[in-house]
């Protein structure tokens, strides 16, 4: 519990401060975490008064989605799915469960009164909110510190965050000086992929290296999340599934499709890739795709699957067909 003890030492600081008094939602920077070295933006809530605390948005994909919604960006039926944040929030009793509960009472501390008690929770793509981890304890910590930190000299210089260029601060540890210093630093926009290892890549190349016919048609590969949370299967994450589909450009035939939890995005994209070439025959003259995600996990592996994918705008199939779907889901339910 000292990882969680030195926590919620650091939230008590934090909101004896109070820095949304002067730091609107606007007001970005980001925090280097010095144990993995995974960028996040720390994004101060409380200017409207409702809302109070701080959320540290990981990563490009975390980055993406603070700043569509910076931006007034419309949210649509897949990016309301993104967020990927941890936080903190100061919350009324009632809105706790068991085990926040749980670690204030082990941690002997007492809250009393509205918007008092700290609500630590994670957010990740295509899953529901759940307890932060340790690892996700220490990095929040380090957040706070850092924003504590720099909010005494936001209240000096509003402007001090950005550059004239439009960079923003990042806070990074010198383990060579032993501290933190700022740096300015231009978010990446590119999604963030993991692409499995070697072994995985190769055994799906190996799937389809004897099939040497090569079709004419155009594949449309999209993907989006179902609104129904399930369990997986051994009951213990809940996730909205997220529909993986392989249509044919022209007609809009639909090739193959699965459920999948998000979290495995990118094997589950090869797999299905792979399987539908079995199943057809042939390998398609392009995998066409609106989906960054998607496009950014065929790129490095096109020369090995023999396939190129393509990014568009839009692909009027693939909306029909997703439309069609949440029809018929929603209907069924």
């Amino acid at each position: 519990m000292e990882i969680f003890k030195n926590l919620f030492n650091t939230i008590i600081e934090f909101k004896n401060m109070s820095p949304w008094n002067w730091m609107s939602n606007s007001d970005i920077f980001a925090v280097e975490n010095p144990a993995t070295g995974q960028i996040g933006y720390c994004d101060i809530m409380g200017e409207g008064g409702e809302t109070f605390g701080l959320a540290v948005y990981l990563g490009n994909t975390g980055w993406r989605w603070l700043s569509d919604r910076l931006t007034d960006t419309p949210v649509d039926s897949f990016s309301m799915f993104m967020q990927n944040c941890i936080s903190v929030t100061f919350e009324n009793a009632g809105e706790l469960e068991p085990e926040d509960k749980e670690i204030i009472k082990k941690l002997g501390l007492k809250f009393k009164g509205k918007n008092a008690y700290p609500l630590l929770r994670r957010y990740s793509p295509g899953h529901i909110p759940v307890m932060i981890n340790e690892a996700e304890a220490e990095f929040l910590n380090v957040a706070l510190q850092q924003t504590m930190m720099l909010a005494p000299k936001v209240k000096e210089d509003p402007n001090c965050l950005v550059s004239p260029e439009g960079d923003l601060v990042i806070r990074k540890l010198n383990k060579n000086k032993k501290g933190w210093m700022n740096h300015w630093f231009s978010p990446g926009l590119t999604p963030d992929i993991t692409m499995p290892d070697n072994s995985f890549i190769s055994e799906i190349a190996g799937q389809i290296k004897n099939l040497r016919t090569r079709g004419s048609e155009i594949w449309a590969l999209g993907m989006f999340f179902l609104p129904e949370p399930v369990l997986d299967d051994n009951e213990k994450n809940i996730f909205f599934p997220l529909a993986l589909v392989i249509l044919d450009r022209k007609t809009g035939l639909i090739l193959n499709n699965r459920l999948v939890d998000y979290n495995y995005l990118e094997k589950e994209l090869l797999s299905l890739f792979a399987a539908t070439v079995k199943k057809a025959g042939f390998i398609p003259s392009a995998l066409e795709t609106t989906m960054e995600e998607i496009y950014f996990t065929f790129s490095p592996v096109d020369e090995l699957l023999r396939v190129k994918p393509v990014l568009s705008e839009s692909i009027e199939v693939l909306d029909e067909m997703e439309q069609e779907m949440m029809r018929m889901f929603l209907k069924g339910k």
